[in-house]
């Protein structure tokens, strides 16, 4: 087995990784011991509201990876925000606005 020197030695980055976070797989990033959820503040700015991850939209929706991706490819998925290192994060205000407008008022009847 070769040596590497130290130098050449691979790390991870420093700091902490958002409990939330996913890596491109899809697994679970690190949480950062210690820290807490912040609750809600009714009156806050919903811009000012935490993104949802995509595992927390897919659970919502109860529809697997490769149903939303479809979805995405017809251009029909909730509005998402790419992050720079790929991943996608969605407003709460917009997947709500998403899910209202696909909501089927008159029930289908089969004849």
């Amino acid at each position: 087995m070769p040596h590497h020197p130290p130098h050449a030695r691979r790390t991870a980055p420093a700091g902490p990784a958002d409990p939330g976070d996913t890596d491109l797989t899809g697994r679970r990033t690190p949480s950062v011991h210690g820290t807490a959820p912040v609750p809600p503040n009714p009156d806050a700015d919903p811009a000012a509201e935490p993104l949802l991850t995509l595992p927390q939209v897919l659970t919502e929706l109860a529809v697997p990876r490769s149903t939303f991706y479809r979805w995405r490819q017809l251009g029909d998925a909730p509005p998402a925000i790419r992050l720079p290192n790929g991943q996608l994060r969605f407003r709460r205000a917009d997947l709500d606005a998403w899910i209202n407008a696909h909501t089927d008022l008159v029930p289908e009847t089969h004849t």
